[in-house]
């Protein structure tokens, strides 16, 4: 089997057990406004912030003390992407925006776990695994396919009122 092919068939049942870190659709409907790097900083924070709250709702800050030390060049490339973004969408206003918007990511976040109740940390550590087990390289990747792979998959979408979200297409 080649690396690729067990990389695939990996990706694909993480994907399929990642139902916990799925953003919630938001009820809006408009024109994508991030190009491919900036879509991939933005699903990067997702997934961050999904594991950051998992981390402190499952008493798992040692994965994500991890997470954070083994992708730490990913996650600062990724973060510059992200403030370009913001910048290039917000101009002064942007460090506002964004600190908004990682503060609407937690939130969900965290609303998604009480949903889900009981079985949330027994998912949450099987995405710790998937992802401690990934190549820095891949997080990019992995954060977007995550989100495309949800029913019905997900994009970024930047509402009349200027909010910057994880829609339904």
């Amino acid at each position: 089997m080649t690396g690729k092919s067990r990389h695939g068939r990996r990706l694909r049942g993480a994907l399929a057990a990642l139902g916990l870190t799925l953003p919630l659709a938001a009820p809006v409907q408009a024109a994508n406004c991030a190009g491919p790097a900036e879509e991939a900083a933005v699903y990067v924070r997702v997934l961050q912030s999904d594991l950051m709250v998992a981390a402190l709702t499952c008493n798992a800050r040692h994965h994500y003390n991890a997470f954070a030390t083994r992708f730490q060049p990913e996650l600062i490339r990724h973060g510059q992407a992200l403030n370009g973004f913001f910048s290039r969408l917000y101009g002064a206003r942007a460090e506002q925006k964004l600190n908004g918007f990682v503060t609407y990511l937690a939130n969900d976040a965290s609303m998604r776990s009480l949903a889900i109740g009981g079985d949330y940390c027994r998912r949450a550590n099987a995405v710790f695994d998937t992802v401690l087990a990934l190549d820095p390289s891949e997080l990019g990747a992995f954060s977007t396919a995550r989100l495309a792979a949800a029913t019905p998959p997900r994009r970024i979408a930047c509402t009349a009122g200027e909010r910057i979200v994880v829609s339904d297409e």
